[in-house]
């Protein structure tokens, strides 16, 4: 059996740079964009990018958040960046796909591929930016408030190459993505 692995020498500068990940999410009948902040210099592994975070979730009134622990592994093939995300705490498993990430100093386009809080498997548009695109000082994730996402909907519209790759491929399995970037 082969594991999944990146060449050291295509991983190492990417170790060091923090990034943000954002993608269109669903909460319920509504769409949601969503980020977490990337950070792969803390955990070395070798022939992957890894990091180790947690997300606390409220519960009901009175109680303690319940917290989720995962861990995201980041394999660079040819130009693309692939990201699973594991829930170590649930049976969560995340994919985004970012194709010709290689080269690019600011922003990559791609698919997220994961369940949502609804329990269905979706694909949705996905970016990653080495700067932090959303407004004010946030936690580490979280979900966009409606000028942040606005901002990302004009980024996702401004990028006709990655926008099509992405909708074709999601036609492809009839899932449609945020319904506020469609055209």
């Amino acid at each position: 059996m082969t594991a999944l692995a990146s060449r050291e020498e295509i991983l190492g500068v990417h170790r060091y740079k923090k990034k943000y990940l954002y993608y269109c999410s669903w909460e319920g009948k509504k769409r949601i964009w969503r980020y977490v902040k990337i950070d792969f210099s803390s955990d070395f592994r070798h022939g992957y990018l890894c990091q180790k975070y947690s997300i606390a979730r409220p519960s009901s009134e009175g109680s303690e958040p319940e917290v989720f622990w995962y861990e995201m592994k980041g394999y660079i093939f040819r130009k693309d960046l692939i990201i699973l995300d594991f829930g170590l705490t649930s049976d969560e498993v995340n994919i985004t796909h970012l194709p010709e990430y290689i080269g690019l100093d600011k922003i990559a386009f791609g698919i997220h591929s994961h369940m949502d809080w609804d329990s269905r498997w979706v694909s949705d548009p996905a970016l990653i930016s080495q700067k932090q695109i959303h407004d004010g000082t946030h936690s580490d994730y979280g979900i966009l408030g409606s000028k942040d996402a606005q901002k990302l909907d004009a980024l996702w519209r401004a990028n006709k190459k990655y926008r099509s790759a992405v909708y074709t491929a999601l036609q492809k399995k009839k899932t449609s993505p945020c319904k506020s970037i469609e055209d």
